[in-house]
């Protein structure tokens, strides 16, 4: 039986599979069709299809197909920061890129994953559910397998995730806390965004943390998850990220953007239980900011 198994029970009188399957354990229909080709929804240990009929307490069981991931393999020194049998997290790294591109197919994160899944036996594909800049740090999370990624990203989609992050930026808020309030939009031939009344609707707040000379410390919460969201906004306000050379400039202080996912907060898609990740800063970051809070 492999690990990430999912068991099902019927509680109506009679069901059909593939509704059971997508109404009360929110599978999605392409998922199902390749997991009833490959024979992997069964009952009571026989292969069963989508349009069987179930009755109340009978129990579906769901495994999925193994994978082959289709890039490199590489040796990384991971800091893995949470697991269980669905879910992998990890505190990224700053300067390092998650996806393999053409400017970057080896050294990225996702073939250090994938060493690590052959390693542990998860015979998987490597599934982001966030992304990160190259050069922000923090947590990234990674689902074992596809219902997971496919349930934790639509709560991602839907803000029921709670993302916090750490920001060192140039100047000083007017306020101690507040929330910034501005549409953005990709710039067309850039990899920038801007805030433009054309654009996504982006809601963050944001909490002053601390002050250091010229620079602040925020706390900084994403209702929304725009690219390059946070950056776009503190930009807008005229206090751009510290070391931010697409919104803001180079700084004597820190040789990156001062961005890091500090943690993340949701219910586990399999239990429903809270779970709460948090990934320390790295020491480019750490040395940025005073101890004592204002």
């Amino acid at each position: 039986m492999a690990i990430d198994t999912f068991y099902i029970m019927c509680g109506e009188e009679d069901m059909k599979v593939k509704d059971l399957l997508t109404e009360q354990a929110g599978f999605s229909k392409r998922l199902l069709e390749k997991l009833d080709m490959g024979g992997k929804i069964t009952i009571e240990g026989k292969t069963t299809t989508l349009h069987k009929t179930v009755f109340r307490d009978e129990v579906i069981q769901v495994d999925f197909l193994d994978e082959k991931e289709d890039i490199p393999m590489e040796k990384m020194d991971l800091e893995v920061i949470y697991e269980d049998q669905d879910l992998l997290a990890i505190n990224k790294n700053p300067y390092l890129v998650v996806h393999p591109t053409k400017s970057h197919d080896r050294g990225t994160l996702a073939n250090g994953l994938a060493q690590y899944f052959e390693e542990s036996g998860i015979n998987r594909k490597v599934r982001f559910v966030n992304r990160l800049d190259m050069n922000t740090s923090g947590v990234l999370l990674v689902a074992k397998n596809p219902h997971v990624h496919h349930l934790v990203s639509a709560e991602m989609k839907q803000g029921k995730i709670e993302k916090t992050y750490i920001a060192c930026v140039n100047g000083k808020p007017n306020k101690h806390e507040g929330v910034l309030n501005a549409p953005i939009l990709k710039e067309k031939g850039s990899i920038k965004s801007e805030v433009n009344l054309f654009g996504k609707a982006c809601e963050t707040h944001y909490r002053l943390v601390n002050i250091q000379g010229n620079f602040s410390c925020l706390e900084v919460k994403l209702i929304t998850g725009r690219t390059h969201q946070i950056r776009v906004h503190m930009a807008n306000e005229g206090m751009p990220i510290l070391g931010d050379t697409l919104y803001g400039e180079e700084s004597l202080w820190i040789g990156r953007q001062a961005l890091h996912c500090y943690s993340m907060a949701f219910a586990h898609p399999r239990t429903g239980d809270s779970v709460f990740i948090k990934a320390t800063l790295p020491d480019d970051m750490s040395k940025l900011i005073i101890k004592e809070s204002i």
